[in-house]
């Protein structure tokens, strides 16, 4: 064989290692791409689904990477000029892990005020109790059937009367903060408890 062709034989043989290793390293970003789970737009929209709006309907204030009980998830909160909302999104699939709203501003329109009066006058005939544990479940869809483990107790939050009520419902658990005088939810969160 003549040095020609021994070195046309050895540079090919440098040029296909070379394709095979881009190749190979191709096929290792193909896969990581394949398991890198969606995008933080994608668990915006997600969230955004859930709670039932639009990106223009919010302020979002926070869209970040954490881990909620060992799950990778995308952290989002958004405000409205109502609520402040708070997701957990699994980063692999898109599910939600956790998600809770709180009432920004006790200020509401008088067409909910008088909506609450009405709820109001017909709980008023039940214990404070039972119409908080009732607010709680008809918030959540369930009923006292459904769920085991209900737990109300009185408390104070920021001066303010309230029923802490929480219940769980298969690897649920669901924790309420009930007005106690319009037994209007003020606050709630429904968490995966192992």
């Amino acid at each position: 064989m003549s040095f020609r062709k021994s070195i046309a034989l050895f540079a090919a043989a440098i040029i296909f290692a070379g394709t095979i290793a881009a190749g190979a390293d191709g096929m290792q970003l193909g896969a990581q791409a394949a398991t890198a789970g969606i995008s933080r737009e994608e668990a915006k929209d997600i969230a955004l689904d859930d709670a039932g709006l639009t990106e223009n309907e919010v302020t979002f204030t926070s869209v970040r990477s954490d881990h909620e009980d060992g799950v990778a998830v995308f952290e989002i909160k958004f405000e409205t000029g109502e609520k402040t909302y708070e997701y957990d999104i699994a980063k692999a699939g898109g599910k939600i892990v956790n998600f809770s709203w709180e009432v920004k501003t006790p200020a509401c329109v008088a067409a909910k005020q008088a909506a609450r009066s009405k709820q109001t006058a017909a709980k008023s005939a039940k214990t404070g109790r039972e119409a908080a544990i009732e607010a709680a479940l008809n918030h959540a869809g369930l009923t006292e059937g459904e769920v085991n483990r209900i737990r109300c107790e009185k408390d104070y939050d920021d001066g303010r009367e309230i029923y802490d009520v929480e219940f769980h419902k298969g690897n649920y658990e669901y924790n309420y903060d009930i007005d106690a005088s319009t037994f209007r939810v003020l606050d709630w969160d429904r968490d995966y408890d192992d």
